[in-house]
């Protein structure tokens, strides 16, 4: 029986690990986008696909407060995320729960959310 080396060995084990995970991330789809206008009154996310498990949210024009729970945030207490930022949440607890609202001093802010899941 002939020996392979480790230095044969490691490539071959992180290839085989990546199509692993690629073959499980792949089932994961785009299943809706939507864009919120935050206002001074807190909102959570709208139009939620029924097979959602994550959300990816990102912030332009300004600065926001959000609250992953059920208490609302409030225009200077929440999570801060500025105008570049963005958050991601992975279960669908937390998206149902995710409430934002502009931050003091801020206007004109959108929030794009992309809705992920698996069909």
């Amino acid at each position: 029986m002939k020996k392979l080396s480790i230095s044969v060995l490691f490539p071959i084990l992180i290839v085989l690990s990546l199509v692993g995970k690629v073959s499980a991330d792949s089932k994961m789809k785009v299943l809706g986008q939507v864009d919120l206008l935050v206002t001074s009154s807190s909102k959570s996310l709208p139009s939620i696909p029924a097979l959602a498990t994550k959300a990816t949210i990102g912030i332009q024009g300004g600065a926001v407060r959000w609250k992953g729970y059920s208490t609302a945030p409030e225009r200077n207490n929440g999570a801060y995320l500025g105008s570049g930022d963005y958050v991601i949440l992975d279960t669908r607890s937390k998206i149902d729960n995710f409430r934002v609202i502009l931050d003091t001093g801020s206007s004109a802010v959108t929030a794009y959310v992309v809705y992920e899941g698996v069909p």
